[in-house]
């Protein structure tokens, strides 16, 4: 049996949030027909929700970023070391802030060769792609760093690593700016309105540790599709494969037709997509794209699994995790259906729905 698995966190408003799901929406509402609808619990606070998506229990691949990204990176460095997510910024006046503007291909290929020579016998670079590096520190210890969204805006002074690597960092930090500053091409970007490229800033520290081989657990490999170098990175330490993240275009333009052929060439499939998720943190003035977005989905993803349900034996769970309330659907070729409950906000409040967690849902999807 085909098994496909879609994690949409966002989907589902949450209190004070408007729905994007009261409206005719044909292959949602048949899944709910022809499914068992489910109430997700509020999932618990744990550095690494991605691990509950893929159906683990919340006391396992708990991880810091670090660990994750530089995993995704490919990077399997010695035991005992300390991993840390590395990011390309820009620092003026003093006030750090993310990258504005494009990274030219040749932009960044001279910065990861010039960053090669901050590596010192303990710091290693890990490069990546655009902004997202890893950096490897051949020590442990306790440390604290300022994550790199907290660090927009903020003086550089007030926000430099401290604890058992802060002279390491510190000068790693310092270095990379002396380095990138006064490269021709930032003063052209900066001419342009763009930010410069001249800050590698170290965060998310943590220490890879061993996980389950879900692939032998569960009977077989699963591809998972993300634009997440986090949930990349996971896939590949618990033996999953994890599809070319360059598929995914930005915000609402989704490349509805390569996921489909994606899913539909696996044979156990885990689709991530978090455009919901960020169109809700930006407000409610996105609502009419997230409209747009849900009408595209439904029209372009649900409706052809529909069909593959009646085709082929096919497991199909949809699952929109959120903060405090969620729902999930699960349909399967063969079984009868269950449950008439709509797969909308409605659904919360019915005392005869079933409660369940995203990671039971995930989990038992997934087990052949």
């Amino acid at each position: 049996m085909r098994q496909v698995v879609l994690i949409i966190p966002g989907l589902v408003a949450q209190p004070g949030e408007e729905s994007v799901l009261g409206r005719k929406l044909e292959g949602l509402a048949r899944l709910g027909e022809i499914g068992e609808v489910s109430r997700l619990d509020a999932g618990p606070e744990v550095p690494c929700p991605e691990a509950l998506w893929l159906g683990m229990r919340p006391d396992q691949a708990q991880m810091a970023p670090g660990p994750l990204v530089v995993s995704a990176l490919e990077a399997d460095p010695p035991p005992r070391s300390t991993h840390f997510c590395l990011n390309l910024m820009s620092c003026q006046d003093g006030q750090i802030d993310k990258v504005h503007g494009t990274i030219e291909p040749a932009e960044l290929r001279m910065i990861l060769e010039l960053a090669k020579k901050l590596d010192t016998k303990f710091l290693t670079l890990v490069p990546g792609p655009q902004t997202e590096h890893g950096l490897v520190w051949e020590k442990r210890g306790d440390m604290f760093t300022l994550p790199a969204p907290e660090a927009e805006g903020r003086p550089l002074a007030a926000s430099l690593p401290e604890g058992d690597a802060e002279r390491e960092l510190r000068r790693y930090i310092d270095d990379s700016m002396n380095l990138l500053t006064e490269l021709e091409f930032n003063q052209r970007r900066i001419d342009r309105g763009a930010s410069a490229l001249n800050l590698l800033w170290p965060w998310g520290q943590g220490e890879r540790i061993s996980l389950p081989n879900l692939a032998l657990e569960r009977g077989q490999p699963a591809r998972v599709v993300s634009n997440s170098l986090r949930m990349a990175g996971l896939a590949r330490l618990v033996g999953y494969r994890h599809a070319d993240r360059g598929i995914f275009g930005r915000g609402l333009d989704q490349p509805w037709t390569k996921i489909l052929e994606i899913v539909r060439s696996s044979s156990s499939t885990i689709l991530l997509l978090g455009a919901f998720s960020q169109l809700r943190a930006e407000g409610v003035e996105k609502l009419e794209e997230m409209e747009w977005l849900v009408s595209r989905l439904d029209e372009a993803l649900i409706r052809p699994l529909l069909e593959d349900l009646r085709q082929e034996p096919t497991r199909v769970l949809l699952a929109s995790p959120g903060g405090e309330q969620g729902l999930a659907v699960v349909a399967e070729t063969g079984k009868p259906s269950v449950s008439l409950t709509p797969y909308d906000e409605r659904a919360l409040d019915d005392r005869g729905v079933m409660r369940t967690s995203v990671q039971d849902s995930v989990a038992w999807a997934m087990t052949l």
